[in-house]
């Protein structure tokens, strides 16, 4: 779904109208200053109902393809400042640095002439999350969707036991899932703090540590010489930096300790930033483990 903010409320006319673009197929543009603006749909279409809000803002929809707004080079977001060369081929900042300012299309000086009507329409322009469909009805600033999606709280995670489990659902729903499919349990933690776990590798695959505002998941692999122990959260890849961990266990006289950045339970690759290998010791049937979790500098940017 996308809404466009007018300025002026005196653009809209009383009277709601509507018509199609005969030349584009499925592009219907509605205005109506008569209607209260539409419940937001569930699917992720880009299309919006016209209306006026209760500050006197007044909107109009339009369906359009949203590839539209990505630079044409690098195919990213477009975002201030927009440049386009003397013939109207648009570049990003970045990529008019990457070739020196000259535009791949008609090689034209570009980098200097700002195409300020895009910019402006990009700043008006509101856009539905991609995790509409699962209930998110946040409708963020363009130039903002995927700084929300990173943190949206309606991002799906399929389950991480294997086996089979086909359950698919937010985060808030993993400690209930776990608990009651697979006898797995869940651990409050405070970040910066230590935290003793018992693990009992034949049970304990996989234990939730539940903060305030995250959910990590410590993952126990079961290897023939110990436990290959490292901790995951439930959160988008770009995050990945947010949030550091610490790992230290006893095997005798000796201190175990391990510190990574907790990967994204999104990864294919589960095990890439490392883990801790506590070896079986033939006295004891478990391990005592401590843990931290550190929220990292780049979460207060």
């Amino acid at each position: 779904m996308v809404r466009f903010a007018a300025q002026s409320s005196q653009l809209m006319q009383p009277v709601s109208k509507r018509f199609r673009t005969e030349d584009v197929d499925e592009e219907d543009v509605v205005c109506s200053s008569s209607l209260p603006l539409p419940p937001l749909s569930p699917h992720p279409t880009h299309v919006a109902e016209g209306a006026r809000s209760n500050n006197g803002e007044s909107y109009f929809s339009a369906r359009f393809d949203p590839d539209v707004l990505d630079c044409n080079i690098c195919l990213e977001t477009l975002a201030s400042p927009i440049f386009q060369c003397v013939n109207g081929h648009i570049a990003c900042p970045s990529c008019c640095q990457k070739l020196s300012n000259v535009c791949p299309s008609c090689q034209k000086p570009v980098g200097i002439i700002r195409c300020l009507g895009l910019e402006k329409l990009i700043e008006s322009l509101h856009i539905t999350c991609k995790y509409a469909e699962y209930g998110c009805l946040q409708m963020p600033k363009f130039s903002l969707k995927k700084d929300h999606e990173v943190t949206c709280k309606h991002m799906p995670f399929t389950c991480l036991t294997g086996g089979g489990c086909a359950f698919v659902g937010q985060m808030d729903a993993f400690p209930e899932h776990f608990r009651d499919n697979h006898g797995f349990r869940t651990i409050k933690l405070d970040y910066g703090a230590w935290l003793t776990v018992t693990l009992f590798p034949k049970n304990d695959s996989f234990v939730l540590l539940k903060t305030e505002d995250e959910l990590f998941v410590l993952c126990n692999g079961v290897q023939p010489l110990g436990s290959a122990l490292h901790v995951m959260f439930f959160g988008d890849v770009a995050r990945e930096d947010d949030f550091e961990y610490e790992l230290s266990a006893d095997k005798g006289k000796t201190k175990l300790k391990f510190a990574a950045t907790a990967r994204s339970v999104l990864q294919t690759d589960k095990q890439g930033s490392g883990f801790l290998v506590v070896p079986w010791m033939s006295e004891k049937n478990y391990i005592v483990l401590n843990v931290i979790i550190h929220r990292s500098r780049v979460c207060f940017r």
